[in-house]
């Protein structure tokens, strides 16, 4: 195989650090995620074909990020680096496409989303605001972050932002639910599913 010959024609420092990993597409992602690899910006699509312009980006921000590095040990007093460089799968990250959309942390959140729906679509203004300020709790809680892209890494947003954030996803989830329920025309077939192809949380 391609990876065998890799082996072979490699010196024994390289064939220490090299693994292989077997399975599908997101199983792969999944396994390298645990060695904290980050999989936004991955260069293989699930179908097989690599697409080269992902890795660029990523060596982009890298080096964007060493030069802010530089220009803070210049300053007299250096402000502390809150760039991160690998979310986790507990983390929660803001943005739109399917690779938001399929991080592990986000799916989470719509999870936990769909089952606290009832209490915060019967809840009022304040009641609706302390159900995803719980959200945000419970999700930091088990060590996750709410993260943007900050140009040279991810940041972590405040807690307005990362509320605002929840209360987004409670009101695609209802948004989404009505549009089906009038496309299904009478149909009593509850919707129990987030749309696979909303990619907004």
């Amino acid at each position: 195989t391609v990876f065998a010959i890799f082996k072979y024609a490699t010196n024994f420092f390289v064939r220490m650090r090299a693994r292989e990993h077997f399975g599908t597409h997101q199983e792969v992602k999944l396994s390298l995620q645990t060695f904290g690899i980050p999989m936004l910006g991955f260069p293989v699509n699930e179908d097989g074909e690599i697409q080269a312009h992902l890795g660029v980006e990523r060596w982009e921000k890298r080096h964007k990020l060493e030069l802010l590095r530089k220009e803070a040990a210049k300053s007299q007093e250096p402000e502390k680096d809150k760039t991160i460089q690998t979310p986790t799968q507990d983390d929660v990250l803001l943005g739109r496409g399917k690779a938001f959309y399929s991080h592990v942390g986000n799916v989470r959140l719509r999870n936990i989303v769909i089952e606290m729906a009832g209490k915060y679509n019967s809840a009022g203004f304040s009641g609706k605001q302390k159900v995803s300020d719980e959200i945000v709790d419970y999700i930091k809680a088990r060590g996750g972050r709410f993260l943007k892209d900050g140009g040279a890494g991810w940041m972590e947003v405040d807690n307005d932002t990362a509320q605002k954030k929840v209360s987004h996803a409670f009101r695609t989830l209802r948004s989404m639910k009505r549009s089906a329920e009038t496309k299904m025309q009478g149909s009593k077939r509850r919707l129990d599913t987030w749309p696979e192809h909303v990619y907004t949380v």
